[in-house]
């Protein structure tokens, strides 16, 4: 009966709370049917096989461009270089999913009706239509300032995506500013 009793105080996550209650009344299919956006280890288990699945999609992106220059006789992008431009790309998807999460957690505390699933759920939908022309109007607008303000010239290494070497010689500055600008400033303005 305590033990009960505790199963049914509030749990740090409300799926959690709502999976461990079911199962513990002899139901486990509802058990199985509640939604928790990290139910434990195997969850993430998921999410690093999710994760092993972007780098693969990105490393076969390198590899179709690498073959689509060489045979149109054009240089193809260093592995170096496009490793630099994918971890912008990652460290942006990244932020973007773990303040999803977040924002799942937070609205289904203090919104009330859904839970963690269908929360994060609506944020990926609007992330993936209406946050990527918000997005891209974000970025093109701090674009054109960075220009208007440094230059055409001095506003290269803030904007010039795989642009990080000055006299052959690699600068962390110019690949940080340009992090910078896109996490920073894009996705976690867009969110």
């Amino acid at each position: 009966q305590a033990f009960l009793a505790q199963a049914s105080a509030p749990a740090p996550w409300p799926g959690c709370a709502t999976c461990v209650r079911a199962w513990l009344r002899g139901n486990p299919f509802q058990a199985a049917m509640a939604c928790m956006v990290l139910p434990g280890r195997d969850g993430v288990l998921v999410q690093m096989l999710l994760g092993c699945v972007c780098v693969s999609v990105l490393l076969l992106k390198w590899l179709v461009e690498t073959w689509r220059d060489k045979l149109a006789h054009r240089v193809p992008r260093a592995f170096w270089t496009f490793c630099l431009d994918g971890s912008k790309q990652l460290a942006g998807a990244a932020w973007l999913h773990v303040s999803n999460l977040a924002f799942a957690d937070v609205l289904t505390r203090f919104v009330g009706g859904g839970d963690e699933c269908e929360w994060y759920w609506i944020n990926i939908v609007i992330d993936t239509t209406f946050g990527c022309v918000v997005s891209w109007a974000m970025l093109m607008a701090i674009n054109h300032t960075l220009k208007a303000v440094l230059g055409r010239q001095h506003s290269k290494e803030w904007v010039t995506s795989g642009h990080y070497y000055v006299d052959s010689h690699f600068k962390w500055s110019m690949f940080l500013k340009q992090a910078f600008i896109y996490v920073v400033l894009v996705v976690t303005l867009m969110k």
